[in-house]
């Protein structure tokens, strides 16, 4: 089945605790930068999100001051006709604690996976390609990235002002760009 936001805001939004989307389409959302609309918007605790299709929207999943989540096997890539500056993120974790986030294939996003402010995440098995960072991850302590894949991005990965963090067995290859491209950044 497919959802389609028309164009306007988010095209899914879950205010419940603990609910299940799987299975599905999801495209569509709105394309106004600003608001950051998103295809599907966890602000509820422990949501699974698994096995679906997001294409043709501004971000892909957004966890914004919720946890608990587990994010699996989705495909999602953004607005095809924008560049990568315009485009949003695929996963964007924001003061988003004990997530997992497992096998993800991941194309032409601005940042693959976002994590700001979010403490005591698993991100592991991911796929990032052909987007402006793979991994972009600030202010965020105690997460473990294991074998995830950043390729043909403009940057691998960015990890900046954190503690405690575990990359192991990840692969960062072809990461480049004209003025700047880099494998991974620690600052």
């Amino acid at each position: 089945p497919v959802l389609d936001g028309g164009g306007r805001g988010d095209v899914v939004r879950i205010t419940a605790e603990g609910v299940t989307l799987r299975g599905f389409v999801i495209q569509g959302s709105a394309r106004d930068v600003a608001d950051e609309p998103a295809g599907i918007r966890l602000i509820a605790n422990r949501a699974t999100i698994e096995d679906n299709q997001i294409r043709d929207v501004l971000y892909g999943i957004s966890l914004i001051d919720s946890s608990g989540h587990q994010i699996r096997r989705n495909t999602i890539s953004s607005v095809a006709e924008f560049n990568s500056e315009r485009r949003g993120h695929a996963v964007y974790l924001w003061n988003s604690d004990d997530n997992l986030v497992e096998d993800n294939r991941i194309d032409e996003v601005k940042d693959g996976i976002f994590v700001g402010y979010a403490h005591h995440n698993e991100i592991r098995g991911n796929s990032v390609t052909r987007s402006r960072y793979g991994i972009h991850y600030m202010s965020s302590e105690d997460n473990r990235f294991i074998g995830n894949t950043f390729v043909d991005n403009v940057t691998g990965g960015a990890i900046m002002f954190s503690k405690r963090i575990t990359l192991e067995d990840n692969r960062f290859s072809g990461n480049r760009s004209a003025a700047s491209g880099f494998g991974l950044l620690l600052k």
